[in-house]
């Protein structure tokens, strides 16, 4: 589910933006400039700039124009550019279904949709009973369980929900419409088939939901209350979304006015930290200079110069001149030691990358004695990502130094929180239910080893693909584990 949860991050991202006079106006324009030639749909536009309002937004959803449409094609292939200058319909939008929801809270308990789907996307789903589904559109059903029929081709949904009926707010008021805000996420309890179609049913799910809390929680910790368009390239990052988020940054800067130097600046960090996240050190080199370069220029930008800083560490670290990474990597804690307490994650993570640095230099003591400093501050916080990363740094240096009973001890540490904050069919996760099985392998507890084994391999056949090295890989110690236990 990992890469359906990119647009809950947008989505939340433009909920808490600052409106601005422009939001509409940007909309109205692109869907003219998409439209032009379309004298039909041009008038159609025209009614929309000259009667929309806020509380007529699921009116204008509901209706025959193309504001339907483009959302859900932006929404479907993620494309951040439309999605973005959707940003004033989308916030509409959620306020008056969160404002219908809260009116008419355990009326509705089933609702049904009808619609054509692929093979592929039935099969997947198929795959995923007891797991879980997040809608990357808005999705309109119906109380009415004829109107989804008459709709149905291939595929029925059924869900059992608490939403929004919009029916008294509707374009086509005779469809019972009940509609779902993009980025809902649904359980998946069972999926059948008869004779005409196949029937799916799902149960939305709150923040609440145990198996999903704390990476709803993880999410929303990285995204302020109140964001702008540069925070939205960072969460694409921070996802894993290179491409999109440096195809969004590159577009953006082009659009800046020229005397916003801090956005620009800002800017050209976050690319930075992209180009090298793919490989490309020079570049993010280039880029984090570029910022330095413009940061410097005002007194108060000590953190952003501390950012940069941070990552032209990670450029050359990534290029061997360990170094240059270790004199940025303390410039960095420097003024991170200005701004923050000592328990702050910021100081957390400049100590794992030191950490780092010296690991690749072999020195395990010093790498050990930064490892742990990142670790107390880590250990302190409710939850955290990076502490799982760390546990397996070090559980690293312990297997090298062929102490395993002490490497478990970390991998396992690692894998209670990857259990908790990764989709049960995520790689991530995989990979570490096999380091867990390398270290009960290297204890003799061959049956652990062989569970663990196992667990690696059902994520891995599910999420990647047969010939995967990976794949083979973990087939191959599964052999040699079940040799040892003849």
């Amino acid at each position: 589910m990992h890469a359906d949860t990119i647009i809950f991050c947008i989505v939340t991202i433009l909920l808490r933006m600052k409106e601005t006079q422009d939001d509409l106006e940007e909309l109205i324009d692109l869907c003219k400039q998409t439209h032009i030639g379309n004298t039909i749909e041009l008038e159609i536009i025209k009614k929309i700039e000259r009667e929309y309002s806020a509380d007529k937004a699921i009116y204008f959803y509901t209706g025959d124009n193309c504001l339907f449409k483009m959302l859900n094609k932006a929404l479907r292939t993620k494309d951040i550019e439309t999605i973005v200058s959707f940003r004033r319909f989308i916030r509409d939008l959620y306020k008056q279904l969160k404002k219908l929801h809260r009116h008419q809270q355990q009326t509705i308990t089933k609702v049904f949709r009808g619609q054509m789907m692929s093979r592929e996307e039935l099969t997947k789903l198929c795959n995923s009973v007891e797991g879980y589904v997040s809608m990357n559109s808005f999705l309109s059903t119906s109380l009415d369980k004829q109107v989804a029929l008459e709709f149905l081709k291939l595929v029925k949904y059924n869900d059992q929900l608490q939403p929004g009926d919009i029916n008294e707010y509707s374009y086509f008021k005779r469809e019972k419409e009940v509609l779902f805000f993009t980025g809902s996420i649904f359980y998946i309890q069972q999926v059948r088939q008869n004779e005409q179609y196949w029937t799916i049913q799902l149960q939305l799910c709150g923040e609440q939901n145990n198996e999903l809390k704390d990476i709803f929680y993880h999410l929303k910790k990285q995204i302020a209350k109140e964001t702008d368009l540069i925070l939205l390239g960072r969460i694409l990052m921070d996802m894993g979304e290179r491409e999109k988020a440096e195809e969004y940054l590159i577009n953006l800067l082009s659009k800046l006015p020229k005397n916003d130097h801090r956005t620009i600046s800002r800017c050209l960090a976050i690319l930075g930290h992209i180009t090298n996240g793919k490989g490309d050190d020079y570049q993010a080199i280039h880029y984090h200079q570029q910022s330095i370069k413009i940061a410097e220029k005002f007194p108060d930008n000590e953190l952003l110069l501390a950012e940069n800083y941070c990552g032209l560490a990670n450029g050359y670290d990534d290029k061997g001149n360990h170094t240059q990474a270790l004199i940025y990597y303390q410039k960095t804690l420097k003024i991170y030691k200005k701004f923050y307490d000592d328990n702050h994650i910021n100081l957390a993570l400049i100590y794992f990358n030191i950490g780092k640095v010296y690991n690749n230099e072999n020195n395990s003591i010093e790498a050990l004695s930064y490892y742990m400093k990142a670790i107390k501050i880590q250990e302190s916080k409710s939850i955290n990502l990076e502490l799982a990363k760390t546990y397996e740094a070090v559980g690293d240096i312990f297997y090298n130094k062929h102490d395993y009973v002490r490497s478990l001890s970390y991998h396992e540490k690692a894998l209670k929180i990857n259990v908790k904050t990764h989709p049960s069919t995520d790689v991530a996760l995989g990979i570490s239910y096999a380091n867990v099985a390398s270290m009960n392998n290297a204890t003799g507890d061959y049956p652990s080893a062989l569970t663990n084994y196992l667990k690696a391999q059902e994520i891995f056949l599910h999420s990647l693909s047969p010939s995967d090295p990976v794949v083979n890989r973990i087939e191959n110690d599964i052999k040699k584990v079940k040799q040892k236990l003849k």
